[in-house]
């Protein structure tokens, strides 16, 4: 069995503040070490149940935050900025299983810890087919699109909420419950780290019968930007239309080819605020 971890940090064990996970804030060094602790257990748990290779994909920020010398020796990571897919780098139709670890819920997730979407800079709203998306969503439908079930996902309970709600069969680690965006009710890394391990155990074991999401292609991509100078940057491109203060459109096309250009959309947005 090939089992992918994609990693995120918003979600990790003890996160609450945008200091967290933060490179170079006071306490991103200690979320750090949570974020490998929560990874490792995962590695763990996906080796115990059978597993014969894991891949690890940072994907939180400059997707650096991984350190190589301490990751579970029997696994493999990508870490670095630059890849070809928004989301899912690496993922393709060899892997058996994808498990989410550090996970949040989309931007306007009421009690939502740190919620967002891609990036709490700019995005206010990816929609995908007229309907609202985020990174849980645009990373599991990435994996279903190489045949590939989503089995495990740790992260608040809102997190779990809106992964149960696009594929049921999934299996949930609650490692806080969230009160506020920066605020939470959070267990300790002794209990989590046991939640995590059922979870990626629990899911794996039942592969074969994991729910694979689907999306109606060709697709169409919305995205509302917080600034109507991020909608501007993105339209000088032809691909791309602009159809409200905030909004920039485009489509249709395959799920894949609009999620690269989902990310190049955004990256272009950030010019805006750099420039802005």
């Amino acid at each position: 069995m090939k089992v992918y971890i994609a990693a995120d940090m918003e979600g990790i064990t003890g996160v609450v503040s945008p200091e967290d996970v933060t490179s170079g804030s006071a306490s991103y060094e200690r979320a750090r070490r949570q974020m490998m602790s929560d990874v490792n257990t995962a590695i763990s748990a996906a080796f115990d149940s059978g597993a014969l290779e894991v891949l690890v994909n940072d994907r939180h920020g400059s997707f650096r935050n991984l350190v190589i010398q301490d990751l579970e020796p029997r696994a493999r990571l990508i870490s670095g900025f630059n890849g070809t897919q928004i989301s899912c780098e690496g993922i393709d139709s060899s892997f058996d299983a994808a498990c989410f670890i550090g996970f949040h819920a989309m931007h306007g997730t009421v009690g939502g810890v740190l919620n967002h979407t891609i990036s709490s800079a700019v995005v206010q709203q990816v929609r995908l087919n007229g309907s609202p998306i985020g990174e849980i969503g645009l990373d599991a439908l990435s994996a279903a699109a190489h045949t590939v079930p989503v089995v495990a996902i740790s992260g608040d309970d809102k997190t779990a909420q809106e992964a149960q709600d696009l594929i049921p069969t999934i299996e949930t680690a609650i490692v806080k419950y969230g009160i506020d965006r920066t605020t939470a009710d959070c267990l300790p890394p002794a209990a989590t780290s046991e939640l995590i391990r059922k979870a990626v155990s629990d899911g794996l074991r039942n592969v074969d019968k994991a729910f694979l999401p689907k999306c109606k292609e060709p697709c169409t991509f919305a995205v509302d930007f917080r600034y109507t100078s991020c909608a501007l940057f993105p339209t000088l491109v032809p691909y791309f239309r602009r159809t409200g203060p905030f909004t920039v459109e485009f489509g249709p096309v395959s799920f894949i080819e609009g999620t690269r250009a989902l990310e190049a959309c955004i990256t272009l947005a950030h010019s805006a605020v750099q420039h802005g």
